[in-house]
């Protein structure tokens, strides 16, 4: 595993702002991939057991401005183009697979002069729903942060900590005791959000609302 690179991705934090210095002159912007999606080869060389619970999503940007629901197009080394679509939340809806990686670049559109940066962000691999039991909340949770202490080496002091999930866009939501009990979940800056260690014992978490995405949370303070 090429140790290196996957340390210091590890190294900055679950979200986070990467901004490559690339001299643009031209009204469609190319774009290495390696600079437009960090880190993403040495995730995708991970093996398969080890990024169950969470994968990269990527959010392209001139001068800190979002491009959202722009498009952007992959070019491979042989000259095979794909279309990477921009969502309305400014995150790629989709990233290559490891084979189209190599030597290729990214095609955006942006302002002649501006630099290129990216923001990446761990997220999980649950899916919306309005009920989620305890145990796989509690897994995505340790097996994620075990993934990265373990590729992390000597920077895991640094490496990004999750500290629970966040329902985005959820409501209503509350922890279920096995006797029947609910507990409302407390919410950050509006989104509601299950800690572990704040609801021991329970079982699920209900929503009223399904979330649009389900993420991490960081560790309390």
């Amino acid at each position: 595993m090429s140790g290196g690179s996957w340390k210091a991705g590890l190294g900055l934090a679950a979200v986070m702002a990467v901004v490559v210095a690339t001299p643009l002159r031209a009204e469609e912007q190319s774009v290495p991939a390696g600079k437009a999606f960090p880190f993403l080869e040495t995730f995708l060389k991970l093996p398969p057991a080890d990024k169950t619970r969470f994968r990269l999503i990527y959010a392209p940007r001139f001068d800190g401005k979002s491009l959202a629901g722009q498009k952007a197009t992959l070019v491979e080394a042989n000259g095979t183009r794909t279309p990477l679509p921009i969502g309305p939340d400014g995150f790629f809806e989709r990233t290559p697979g490891l084979g189209q990686m190599k030597d290729a670049k990214v095609l955006l559109d942006g302002p002649a002069g501006a630099k290129f940066g990216t923001t990446m962000s761990f997220v999980t691999t649950l899916k919306p729903a309005t009920e989620y039991e305890v145990r796989e909340l509690v897994a995505t949770v340790d097996e994620t942060n075990a993934t990265i202490r373990k590729n992390a080496g000597p920077a895991a002091m640094l490496a990004p900590k999750m500290g629970g999930v966040a329902f985005k866009d959820g409501s209503g939501a509350v922890a279920v005791y096995p006797d029947g009990r609910t507990r409302p979940l407390p919410e950050l800056r509006g989104t509601p959000v299950f800690w572990p260690e704040d609801f021991s014992g329970a079982v699920r978490v209900r929503l009223t609302k399904a979330p649009s995405a389900v993420r991490f949370a960081p560790k309390k303070k």
